[in-house]
């Protein structure tokens, strides 16, 4: 059992979570900073996560690894699970693990989550090796509408050239959403153009919508990459992303001709 975030479990019962051998002591201490116990957070949302690691050895460094699991409790099933790089802790020294990651759409609505931790010395866990977890609440907005993939056609853009931006928005809240719309821009191309007003379900098929932006490229447009600001619009709120669109100088043609 552990008790350092204020919580007591018994990660034994948890049968999905690759938890510490409860014999293991060391020299290891971890605290989990962000985020704080019993927050709650959105389908969708990106979590960010800190973890501090203490080495309170102090004659020897020591080379750990940390993972976090984001675990559902009521489903013994952990949803997501990432192990960082291995980081040398000088004796009597900490350091901080930063962790960032999406709360996937198909997460279950419960309070009952806890964010799981574990540090433990690179090829020593038998032996080096602690852990904690706070817990988490995961709950479904009423409204939200994420981007859930953007592409554009024809690969390769030259000044002069119209292109389309295929926009898939996704509708991950609770309500129904109506007047939808999708819009793309950039300042130094003179671009701000927008899709056709759509609609998305709260469920099923009628969920997800592929918007078309058709845009245009100035003809004095200069080679380059340009930043392209990429928006999905409803009455509750908006969504916004950015890609990166590379503009080609146009090939010349040149005919030759053969003399006499």
């Amino acid at each position: 059992k552990v008790s350092g975030s204020g919580n007591k479990y018994d990660f034994s019962l948890f049968k999905s979570l690759d938890s510490c051998n409860e014999e293991v002591s060391g020299n290891l201490t971890l605290s989990i900073d962000e985020p704080q116990n019993r927050d709650s957070f959105e389908i969708g949302d990106v979590m960010k996560v800190e973890i501090n690691v203490n080495n309170d050895d102090d004659e020897e460094n020591k080379k750990v690894i940390t993972e976090i699991s984001l675990y559902d409790i009521n489903n013994d099933d952990v949803e997501k699970n990432i192990k960082s790089e291995s980081a040398t802790v000088e004796n009597s020294d900490d350091f901080d693990f930063n962790f960032e990651f999406s709360i996937d759409r198909d997460a279950s609505e419960s309070k009952n989550y806890i964010l799981f931790a574990k540090t433990y010395e690179k090829n020593d866990e038998d032996f080096e090796c602690v852990q904690d977890a706070i817990g988490l609440s995961i709950e479904k907005a009423e409204d939200k509408i994420i981007i859930d993939g953007i592409s554009v056609k024809p690969e390769i853009i030259t000044p002069g050239d119209s292109f389309e931006i295929f926009i898939t928005a996704e509708n991950i809240g609770s309500n129904d959403e109506e007047d939808v719309y999708a819009e793309a821009s950039n300042k130094e191309l003179g671009i701000l153009e927008k899709s056709q007003k759509f609609n998305l379900e709260e469920s099923g098929v009628g969920r997800k919508h592929v918007a078309i932006v058709l845009a245009k490229i100035p003809f004095d447009a200069k080679e380059g990459d340009y930043e392209i600001k990429v928006r999905v619009i409803s009455g509750s709120g908006r969504e916004e992303k950015i890609i990166i669109l590379p503009i080609e100088k146009k090939q010349e043609i040149v005919n030759l001709q053969n003399s006499g």
